[in-house]
């Protein structure tokens, strides 16, 4: 049960203490004065999210704090607890690097959450409407029977084969689209494999192109070199050469030209190479027009595979490469998809067995809850009232919809087996059973949850619950019942209860008021525990409001005496 709460720099609340006893607690205070912070502190600390804007204002950091005896609670209490006393405590800052603690050891949310949902119920004040929601009907009717763990695995199964098959409907969606791209790729692949290019090849055949179109011109323009060099008589070769001999005689009698001699010499040897290279490509030309015009020929064709597939030939042959590696990975798809079918039909098979089992034993549960609940309303002022729990099988198709049947009436694979549930009531003697939610008013919806809460508590024995003006819509004896039935619960259960009402507040064990009060500049809220004097005065005020009354004092005075104690 939960010993203490400790609050500091959490919202409007400076820093509080709550100290708990055993049985029926009861917090009341005006409206806005701060008991629902109180339960949004507990929410905290038993895992939900927190946000920097619940830290008080100027105040860099919140926390909170609440210690637990775990005796009764199985395997509520961690490893790191001493014995049965456990402390959690949880800071939140601005920055967003919170810390939580079991005893001063460091823990997750994930393991703060866990346990809080092993240590605390919190039931809300809104909760009773939760009685049209059909998920939560399915909720309360599973952890009735037990089968919450059984229903998370069966959905988590579901989910599983819902993905197989919306990846089936994917690829079977896409397939057309697979098709096309492999046809679009094979051809462009064969297009240019079949061009068979070289690296380079343009260049090579531009340069060609070049030459070919000025064969003449080269022809003519190396023939008169040619023959001025080197192959007629008087050729710039024999003048070279005679005048290099006479100077070279000549330098006998003037050393000075011998240089000169050799200069000419020199200038020869180099004319006569110059001259037989001339030849020798004179003689290795062809003017061929026909292979100028297969040079053009083959440069149009790789232009045109320039212009469709890359700006260069390295492009053009990367496309063809990059492009036959997607074929062979989109054809692999076609051997995936056949896995995958293979894949989603056993999973689906063996889900609906299970499923089909486990619809076999939720039916099972719902009379039993049924009964329950029509028994416990009788305790809360619905002496003649019925109730049913009705449950529906049913297929439904991956998108939540009926599911349909094919021609040899089978139902299609990728359907499930699923179950509707409604909650009927009747709360006068000879009207028939309808939708709970149409005819229920808001009282009797409020009575009922509190009847259905306390059969699901004796699943969580030990427990702390904790109910946050659950007495929405109610008042008179029926707030008395109430009160009652939550005297009762508290045989069990350590109770928390926010309450507007004194009929149900008069049946507290202790009683705790929430206030506010200036504190200099500021205000902050506070909480006392009141003694009788004090709680008399608290149920007045609760019952005839602001200006007190001495015939408030007396029914105040009258609720606790007529309170069992």
């Amino acid at each position: 049960m939960l010993r203490q709460l400790r609050i500091k720099d959490f919202a409007i609340i400076d820093e509080v203490q709550l100290n708990l006893g055993e049985g029926f607690n009861v917090i009341t205070g005006e409206t806005g004065a701060g008991k629902s912070i109180i339960i949004g502190a507990l929410d905290l600390l038993l895992g939900a999210r927190a946000h920097a804007d619940l830290i008080r204002a100027e105040r860099e950091e919140a926390v909170l704090e609440a210690q637990f005896d775990t005796r009764g609670i199985a395997q509520a209490a961690p490893a790191s607890s001493n014995g049965t006393a456990l402390t959690i405590r949880r800071k939140i800052t601005r920055e967003g690097r919170g810390k939580v603690t079991f005893n001063e050891d460091g823990a997750t949310l994930g393991q703060l959450e866990d346990l809080g949902r092993r240590l605390v119920g919190i039931y809300g004040q809104h909760e009773y409407m939760d009685l049209v929601l059909t998920a939560k009907q399915m909720a309360y009717l599973d952890e009735f029977g037990g089968l919450e763990e059984a229903a998370e695995k069966l959905e988590e199964e579901r989910r599983t084969v819902a993905r197989l098959y919306e990846e089936l409907r994917d690829f079977d969606r896409l397939e057309k689209a697979r098709r096309e791209r492999i046809d679009l790729l094979s051809f462009q692949v064969h297009e240019i494999e079949g061009a068979r290019i070289r690296p380079n090849e343009d260049h090579e055949l531009e340069s060609e192109r070049n030459i070919l179109a000025h064969a003449e011109k080269i022809a003519q323009a190396l023939g008169e070199a040619d023959r001025a060099l080197y192959s007629t008589d008087g050729s710039v070769v024999e003048q070279v050469g005679r005048h290099a001999e006479s100077i070279r005689t000549l330098g006998e009698i003037d050393p000075r030209l011998t240089p000169m001699a050799e200069g000419l010499a020199s200038a020869k040897s180099l004319i006569q190479d110059a001259a037989r290279d001339i030849s020798s490509y004179l003689g290795s030309m062809e003017f061929d027009p026909k292979r100028l015009e297969s040079v053009e020929e083959r440069l149009y064709q790789l232009d045109r595979l320039k212009k469709k597939y890359g700006p260069d030939l390295d492009s053009v042959l990367r496309l063809a490469e990059e492009g036959a590696r997607e074929i062979e990975e989109l054809s692999r798809k076609e051997t995936d998809r056949g896995a995958l079918a293979k894949r989603f039909e056993a999973d689906w098979e063996a889900f609906a067995v299970r499923a089909e089992k486990f619809l076999k034993e939720r039916r099972r549960f719902a009379d039993r809850l049924a009964r329950e609940v029509e028994a416990g309303c009788e305790e809360v002022g619905l002496a003649k009232a019925r109730f049913a729990v009705t449950l529906t099988p049913g297929w439904m198709d991956q998108d939540g919809k009926p599911a349909k049947v094919d021609d040899a009436g089978k139902w299609l694979v990728s359907a499930t087996p699923t179950m509707t549930i409604g909650y009927d009531f009747s709360a006068n003697p000879g009207e028939p059973l309808r939708d709970l939610s149409r005819i229920a008013s808001g009282g009797e919806r409020s009575r009922i949850m509190l009847v259905l809460k306390n059969i699901l508590s004796k699943k969580k024995e030990g427990a702390t619950l904790i109910f946050d003006e659950v007495d929405a819509g109610i008042g008179g004896a029926v707030a008395e019942a109430v009160g009652r039935k939550l005297r009762e619960l508290s045989r069990r259960h350590q109770i928390l209860c926010i309450t507007h009402l004194p009929q149900i507040a008069c049946f507290g064990d202790a009683h705790f008021l929430v206030r506010k009060r200036r504190a200099g500049s500021r205000t902050v809220t506070e909480i006392v525990e009141l003694g009788r004097e004090e709680r008399l005065e608290e149920l007045a005020r609760m019952l005839g409001g602001e200006k007190i009354s001495d015939k408030a004092r007396a029914y105040a005075a009258e609720l606790l005496r007529i309170a069992p104690r």
